[in-house]
């Protein structure tokens, strides 16, 4: 696996930011393949469709639903609030 040099925690906004542009500038120096191989996760089609078709009857009772059925990594899971 391909170390991407991240510092521990950034002290700072600034810290941040220049850390987040090193990493960019990291992704723009590999090959294209690469970016495009690596760039996205394949979950598979079967497992994120759900069997059949479901309605819900408010956002909060999908959310639930999506928290119970599909993995963190999907995506599908609602975003957090920043700690």
């Amino acid at each position: 696996m391909m170390d991407i040099g991240r510092p521990e925690r950034p002290e700072s906004a600034a810290a941040e930011m220049s850390d987040f542009r090193a990493q960019c500038e990291r992704s723009v120096a590999r090959p294209l393949h690469l970016r495009l191989r690596y760039g996205f996760v394949s979950l598979g089609e079967k497992s994120l469709k759900p069997r059949v078709n479901i309605a819900f009857d408010s956002c909060v009772a999908y959310r639930k639903w999506c928290r119970e059925n599909y993995p963190r990594y999907s995506g599908m899971w609602p975003a957090e609030e920043p700690s």
